[in-house]
């Protein structure tokens, strides 16, 4: 069964709100590492090309890493005031994996049977 959710206004507050952080000027996990001022991440200093959601995803993970977060706490926390299915959020995921594949991190973004998604700082 598809689930379609819209974030109402009044459920979103702007503490839950994902805000990345703008004085915030590196993340790094392993050799991955996210620019948040210029929207850029690299690995070991190579270049990772990935689409704006993605890159949005990915900085939430790297912020919460190590916590489930369920596919309704991504809408509510990822995604602004969008209309989307919960899939769609498999969709980014599978994406941004792929995007890590070639550098062998794509299992640093672990599934949760019957919970959601942990970026582990654990597997690298």
């Amino acid at each position: 069964m598809l689930t379609i959710h819209r974030i109402n206004e009044p459920e979103r507050s702007r503490n839950y709100f994902f805000q990345p952080d703008i004085g915030q000027s590196t993340i790094t996990v392993g050799g991955l590492t996210l620019f948040p001022d210029s929207g850029k991440a690299t690995v070991l200093g190579k270049p990772l090309h990935l689409r704006p959601m993605e890159f949005r995803l990915l900085h939430f993970f790297m912020n919460n890493a190590d916590r489930v977060q369920t596919r309704t706490d991504l809408l509510k926390r990822v995604w602004d005031d969008e209309v989307v299915g919960e899939r769609t959020i498999d969709v980014h995921i599978r994406r941004l994996r792929a995007s890590l594949e070639p550098f062998g991190l794509d299992k640093l973004i672990e599934t949760v049977y019957t919970r959601g998604y942990r970026f582990s700082r654990g597997q690298q």
